[in-house]
């Protein structure tokens, strides 16, 4: 393993319209089609699959070779709500009695502790297939027009190319 960020994959690079993605001939690619759904899921996992499915092939990011992570993050996220409901009738912490002592003190329940370890793992999931708004916004593509390019290009952000030019009157 390298070390700092994984890289970031192709098709994305393609997406934003990235010269990096050329450079990537020799990369494997994945057949194009939907990834099978495990029969061990569980009911609510499969009730999250056609959902997740659809917006991925709507995307245009989804690989055979991805059904297992897909898989896996349809049973991660049926867990999740699992303990959210748990934790939204109880509430995330409950008053225990000490028999010896008779004090009081506050618990948190595991289901809420839980619910904070599935989103940080579903989250970093939702990074890679794009399925929260900030990982949809490094997808984005720039605009044809020049005008609405400005700022978003590197010849176009503030004292770039762009206007090093109009200000020798090029």
């Amino acid at each position: 393993m390298s070390p700092g960020p994984p890289p970031t994959p192709t098709e994305i690079l393609k997406a934003r319209g990235s010269w990096r993605a050329e450079r990537r001939k020799d990369q494997p690619q994945p057949k194009r089609k939907r990834p099978k759904k495990d029969k061990g899921l569980s009911e609510g996992a499969r009730k999250i699959w056609p959902k997740l499915m659809r917006h991925l092939e709507g995307m245009g990011l989804l690989g055979e070779c991805d059904g297992l992570v897909l898989n896996r993050y349809c049973q991660l996220l049926a867990q999740f709500w699992d303990a959210a409901q748990f934790v939204a009738k109880r509430g995330d912490t409950y008053a225990q009695e000490n028999p010896m002592t008779g004090m009081v003190t506050v618990r948190e329940y595991p289901q809420a502790g839980r619910m904070l370890k599935l989103n940080e793992q579903l989250l970093k999931i939702e990074q890679r297939f794009g399925l929260n708004p900030s990982a949809r916004a490094a997808l984005a593509r720039p605009k044809e027009n020049e005008q609405e390019n400005r700022g978003k290009d590197r010849f176009f952000r503030r004292g770039g190319f762009a206007e090093y030019q109009e200000a020798q009157g090029n």
